[in-house]
């Protein structure tokens, strides 16, 4: 849920720009390149499934990113 508050923050914050669409894809973009990275090692490595995950299992480079 964190992640789409980013992008309903970067929103309400910049929706009088001209185009709102670049704060929000800034906004988001920290969060994508962190998660996404690790959303593909864990298609790679067969550990991937739905739910919450388990935090003790991220790797620290996850939040290092």
């Amino acid at each position: 849920m964190d992640y789409f508050a980013h992008g309903f923050w970067s929103y309400i914050l910049f929706n009088r720009i001209k185009k709102p669409i670049w704060a929000v894809f800034f906004g988001l973009f920290p969060d994508t390149i962190s998660w996404g990275v690790y959303f593909v090692y864990r298609l790679f490595t067969g550990g991937f499934h739905l739910g919450a995950p388990v935090l003790s299992k991220i790797p620290a480079w996850v939040y290092f990113l």
